[in-house]
């Protein structure tokens, strides 16, 4: 008789499709805050912040947060399978911390 994986195994499996999802998430609502008006924007920008501390809490060692030199209050969350990746504002990873 086979065993059931366990509701952790199944976590670890499925982990890094999550994790791609949830970048993918932040990535469509940057697009739609690029092309909206103030109100609709800061909305995305929420769902943007998120997606991507949804990424920071739950998805350990899948990504990388560095500090963007270039925008003074501001760190890009990559994630460790990809070569890009996407602004988040300083005071969001604090609040979240």
């Amino acid at each position: 008789m086979e065993r059931r994986a366990t509701f952790n195994e199944i976590l670890n499996r499925t982990e890094e499709d999550n994790c791609a999802r949830l970048m993918e998430k932040a990535r469509v609502a940057n697009r739609i805050a690029k092309t909206t008006r103030p109100r609709s924007r800061r909305k995305a920008y929420q769902v943007k912040a998120g997606a991507l501390l949804a990424i920071i809490r739950k998805m350990s060692g899948k990504y990388s947060v560095k500090r963007d030199h270039r925008l003074f209050e501001s760190h890009i969350v990559t994630l460790s399978t990809e070569r890009s990746g996407l602004h988040i504002p300083s005071r969001e990873l604090r609040l979240a911390a």
